[in-house]
């Protein structure tokens, strides 16, 4: 789960960047920091979980029934993941979906690590406010406002997160619908 990771590097990671004199980073240095740390550890676990477990254990049943390829949900990821390009649908489910059978489905299906990454990328609006949560917890001790500031991003983390995952089964949703209608007109009459 990438949120307490993110939410523990914007408070070790800066806590250290902040104190270590060589190179000084400051707190929004650190900050920044953490950032891009934390996106390179998520596409890093996607990678993985897409090359290394998906891609080389897909003919294993078990990888298979682990992620749940027979179930409703997966397989309409499917459908989404399959499409061509990078729509909307496709990048709500990479980005709010669950990483393990979404991440391990890709690389069921072969899809292409590059743009599953890129799909990815727009988890950058959970990262930063995740991160600043951490960063604010970690100041609450030495100033007064920091604790407020931390609410408040930990408020923004927990909306950017329900968002995602609404937005994400929205589509699973809406793609449930359309297959609903095309195997209702594809029924020969009785």
């Amino acid at each position: 789960p990438g949120v307490p990771i993110y939410l523990t590097g914007g408070i070790l990671l800066v806590a250290s960047g902040r104190d270590h004199p060589n190179p000084p980073l400051g707190i929004w240095g650190s900050v920044v920091y953490t950032g891009f740390v934390s996106l390179a550890i998520k596409l890093f676990a996607c990678t993985l979980q897409q090359k290394c477990i998906g891609g080389f254990l897909a003919g294993k049943a078990w990888i298979r029934q682990l992620v749940g390829v027979n179930s409703d949900m997966i397989r309409t990821m499917k459908l989404i993941l399959g499409e061509p390009g990078l729509g909307l649908a496709k990048v709500a489910i990479l980005v709010g979906g669950p990483d393990w059978p979404t991440s391990v489905l890709c690389g069921i299906m072969g899809l292409k690590l590059g743009p599953v990454l890129v799909g990815t990328l727009p988890v950058w609006a959970l990262i930063w406010p995740t991160v600043l949560s951490g960063t604010f917890l970690y100041l609450s001790g030495e100033k007064d406002w920091a604790g407020t500031a931390a609410t408040i991003f930990l408020t923004a983390t927990a909306a950017v997160q329900g968002g995602s995952l609404v937005c994400a089964a929205y589509y699973l949703d809406k793609k449930v619908e359309e297959n609903k209608e095309v195997s209702a007109r594809a029924r020969p009459p009785a």
